[in-house]
């Protein structure tokens, strides 16, 4: 397998509006394309608003739409919509519910597997546990046992699209520690009785992957996804979702939250692709996937410098962003297209 680099036959917008991000990967299948939907960080931003016209929020009911149209495009069996934490805790709907509402949305709009993120637990683990026994959607974290090495949730799920076999790995940021309530994890003698497999300069963690990445392919996953809440920028050194990829081997594409960053970026030393996406004031941004941001300032959906290239200083905007997704299925970036491009 040549990762991620080979399977990608289609790229569609990345956007984070207003607490609400979705990325749209798909890669081919035997039969046509997969599509993963893809959100993190919603922080209970479930509303959508505009200002002057324009979408400035896209928010729960326009992921539906957006998801509705992907259905309509590639068949129902082979899109899925998942999650990467920190989605039930934010707005008053989280507090007032404890995440119960925020889980009966995320039933409703049919996700299919979640990773917990540090604010998941903000009302304790029992609260959380409670949490993942109503979602309707699986709940994974290959890194969250407790002293004695039982698991509070299941590590992987292998499911089937478009006649391949995916696995979804769930990983949660050892931060959780200290970004939630440290007491939610302790006895009360103040001893902890959970482990994020924070160890050894992050080598507990790699491990902790690589194990449940590996039961994956085992079980015959073609292909594999990180559904992360670990982050890059702010994120402890060892425990960012780059040096899980520089110490595990055999994940396809990176999913991540946490430090609310917005970029893509190609990983050469593993061919996997990562998918951070940002707060809502940041802007779309692209540190590396030079042919599709070429080909997308070329087409007219991103901004460029005159010349062809990714003008950072200029680049779509929230709104225009918003709208880009609206309009995703306009947006292809097959290996032809790019070559014909450049």
């Amino acid at each position: 397998m040549n990762g991620i680099k080979k399977a990608l036959s289609l790229v569609l917008a990345l956007v984070m509006v207003l607490g609400l991000g979705v990325c749209a990967v798909a890669a081919e299948g035997d039969e046509g394309k997969i599509v993963i939907l893809h959100t993190n960080d919603v922080h209970c931003g479930i509303d959508r608003a505009e200002k002057d016209g324009v979408i400035t929020a896209l928010g729960y009911s326009g992921l539906a739409a957006v998801k509705t149209e992907t259905e309509a495009a590639y068949g129902r069996e082979n899109v899925i919509l998942v999650d990467c934490g920190d989605s039930i805790q934010g707005q008053a709907i989280g507090t007032l519910t404890h995440g119960a509402a925020l889980v009966e949305l995320m039933n409703r709009l049919g996700y299919a597997v979640a990773a917990p993120g540090n604010h998941e637990f903000d009302w304790g683990v029992d609260n959380f546990t409670e949490r993942a026994a109503q979602a309707e959607y699986t709940y994974l974290c290959c890194n969250l046992t407790d002293l004695e090495g039982n698991p509070l949730f299941d590590a992987y799920q292998v499911v089937e699209l478009c006649g391949v076999k995916v696995g979804f790995v769930g990983i949660d940021t050892p931060e959780t520690f200290f970004k939630s309530t440290p007491t939610f994890f302790q006895d009360s003698e103040g001893n902890y009785i959970y482990t994020f497999s924070e160890g050894n300069e992050g080598q507990d963690l790699y491990r902790a992957v690589q194990k449940a990445v590996d039961a994956a392919r085992a079980e015959g996953a073609e292909y594999v996804v990180a559904l992360a809440h670990l982050g890059i920028e702010g994120s402890t050194a060892e425990w960012t979702s780059s040096a899980v990829i520089a110490n595990t081997t055999g994940i396809d594409v990176m999913l991540d939250g946490h430090s609310h960053e917005a970029f893509t970026r190609e990983v050469g030393f593993t061919g996997a692709w990562m998918f951070p996406l940002t707060n809502p004031d940041a802007n779309l941004i692209s540190d590396a996937a030079d042919e599709a941001m070429h080909w997308m300032v070329m087409n007219g959906v991103l901004r460029g410098d005159g010349n062809g290239n990714l003008n950072p200083q200029s680049i779509a905007t929230r709104a225009e962003a918003a709208q880009i997704l609206l309009n995703f299925s306009k947006v292809e970036l097959s290996s032809d297209t790019l070559a014909d491009a450049a």
